[in-house]
């Protein structure tokens, strides 16, 4: 008896760990997909560079541009429909990284004509706000 409780409960919480971690994985392509939309364009070559990772943060520049930032974004999805929580400590952390020299900059409005300092932030936030009412971002 105490073996079929024990199952049972097992069985219960694998289901809210796969439950949660897919709720985490759409929550971060939300803030994700946000960031790279909300990124200034010129070439295109900042967006194309925005690279979603967990647990290890890209370092590398990328070549290329995505003006519309929907190859950078179709690119991350993988990512985050496989997300799965992890038990070791920052194993599952999710980061999100733009390896360009400016990417800095840009954030604290170097371009204002382009995008407002704190962009990102302001990204995030509009994202979660869509998320905590049930809209959908993108």
């Amino acid at each position: 008896m105490a073996r079929k409780i024990f199952l049972q409960i097992k069985r219960i919480n694998k289901t809210l760990a796969e439950g949660v971690s897919k709720r985490i994985g759409e929550m971060a392509f939300a803030g994700f997909s946000a960031i790279v939309i909300a990124s200034p364009v010129d070439t295109g070559h900042f967006r194309h560079n925005w690279q979603p990772s967990i647990g290890v943060r890209e370092t590398a520049e990328l070549q290329g541009e995505d003006k519309s930032g929907q190859i950078t974004i179709s690119k991350s999805k993988p990512l985050f429909a496989s997300y799965e929580m992890g038990t070791a400590p920052g194993a599952s952390k999710i980061i999100f990284s733009n390896n360009v020299p400016y990417a800095l900059r840009l954030n604290e409005g170097h371009s204002p004509d382009q995008a407002p300092a704190g962009f990102v932030q302001r990204a995030l936030r509009a994202a979660i706000k869509a998320l905590e009412i049930g809209g959908k971002v993108i």
